[in-house]
């Protein structure tokens, strides 16, 4: 949205008409009242009737709001506009856009329509603006697929249970619905630990071993896994680093490295203990038995190491 340059483009949608106004006959759309409101008075008084028609056909943004319009029609002229604002009016149904293939900004808010309808190929639009009007339910296929900001808010349609989101899964580009971030949860967009943005687990389908449980304890199998995987991986790589220069390998015996070993598994071992502490889950224990049985083996690899010919027994 920030990348049409909209800062102060924003719709007066606080400008509510008077009860005078609301007593005025409507007005047609038309080339005249198109270059009044949108061309200063003192270019326009520079210009004969052909260069002022060119003047018009050639404006990109077009403020037309509160006019008391009742139809779009007209709009055709214009277009290679790509702003385009007719909030506070009195028009009933989007039409007039077909040869508007460079409009990116529409503005309807405040009108009397109805339905969503004549913008779907609309492929340059980013931004539409629907709020306020009379609109009961919106066929997704109307609505261009690359939106980023679309408002439909204070319509009977965004009252409906479930409203936003068939609307965030179609428009896949779409960053406000409503002028409300959408957020990657309502995608259902997954974070780093393999929970939904909104803070919810995933029913525990991701955690781990079949039949882990979906609560906390789930979350915490995660960690103690994860945690004494890496740590194998740690102590297989101090047995297969202790190849240490010449002079150093022979200040070490065989028996200093198991020593050393055998502390490291012994402090990781209980590091890895404490997470669980005051935990009864027995799918929990049984993870930690599995995890000590792996440390075992992880040991015996590490002895049989240490008796192949040319290992000095160095240690770290």
């Amino acid at each position: 949205i920030n990348s049409l340059d909209m800062e102060d483009e924003l719709p007066d949608n606080d400008l509510q008409p008077d009860e005078a106004s609301k007593q005025l006959p409507s007005q047609a759309l038309s080339m005249k009242l198109i270059a009044n409101c949108c061309i200063d008075a003192s270019e326009r008084a520079g210009l004969n009737a052909e260069e002022l028609a060119q003047r018009v056909i050639s404006l990109n943004r077009l403020r037309l709001n509160h006019l008391r319009l009742d139809s779009m029609d007209g709009l055709d002229v214009c277009n290679g506009a790509t702003h385009l604002y007719l909030q506070h009016n009195r028009i009933t149904r989007i039409e007039g856009l077909e040869f508007c293939d460079k409009l990116q900004f529409l503005i309807l808010a405040n009108n009397e329509i109805t339905t969503v309808c004549g913008v779907a190929h609309l492929h340059a639009l980013r931004y539409l603006d629907l709020s306020s009007n009379h609109i009961q339910e919106v066929d997704i296929r109307a609505l261009p697929s690359q939106l980023v900001g679309l408002d439909l808010s204070a319509n009977p349609c965004a009252a409906l249970p479930g409203y936003r989101a068939p609307l965030i899964h179609a428009l896949t580009e779409l960053l406000r619905l409503d002028n409300v971030r959408v957020m990657p949860w309502e995608r259902g967009v997954m974070d780093s630990d393999g929970e939904t943005q909104e803070g919810e687990s995933d029913n525990g389908s991701d955690h781990g071993t079949e039949g882990d449980d979906a609560d906390a304890s789930g979350h915490l199998q995660d960690a103690v896994i994860i945690s004494s995987q890496a740590q194998d991986d740690d102590l297989i790589a101090d047995g297969e680093g202790m190849h240490e220069p010449a002079e150093d390998a022979a200040s070490h015996s065989s028996g200093d490295a198991q020593a050393i070993y055998e502390r490291k598994v012994t402090e990781r071992y209980a590091r890895t203990t404490d997470i669980l502490v005051g935990d009864t889950s027995n799918a929990l224990r049984s993870k930690v038995d599995q995890i000590r049985q792996r440390m075992m083996d992880r040991r015996q690899q590490f002895t049989s190491k240490l008796q192949e010919p040319g290992v000095g027994g160095a240690a770290k």
